[in-house]
C-alpha cells in the first residue's frame, strides 16, 4: 500500500513538472508555452526582435518600480 502511494505522488509530481516545463504559459515568455516559444524564436526572426523589446520593457519596468520605491523610503515622512 505504501508503495501504491509513493508511486502515485511521484506521478503526480512528475506531471506537474511536465506541464509546467513544457505546456504552462510563462509570463516572462510572452504568455508562450516554453515549447512554443521555443519553436518560434529558432523559426521566426521577427519574433527574437520582438522578444528582445518585450524583455527590455519588462526590465525597465522593474527598474522604475524598485527606483521609486527607494525614492519613497528616503522621503522624510515626520
Amino acid at each position: 500500500m505504501k508503495s501504491t502511494i509513493s508511486m502515485k505522488g511521484k506521478e503526480i509530481i512528475e506531471n506537474a513538472f511536465h506541464d509546467y516545463n513544457n505546456i504552462r504559459p510563462h509570463s516572462t515568455l510572452d504568455y508562450y508555452s516554453p515549447l512554443q516559444f521555443l519553436e518560434k524564436w529558432n523559426s521566426d526572426g521577427s519574433f527574437r526582435e520582438h522578444y528582445r523589446n518585450f524583455l527590455k520593457n519588462l526590465k525597465d519596468g522593474y527598474r522604475r518600480r524598485r527606483n521609486n520605491y527607494y525614492r519613497r523610503s528616503r522621503m522624510n515622512i515626520s
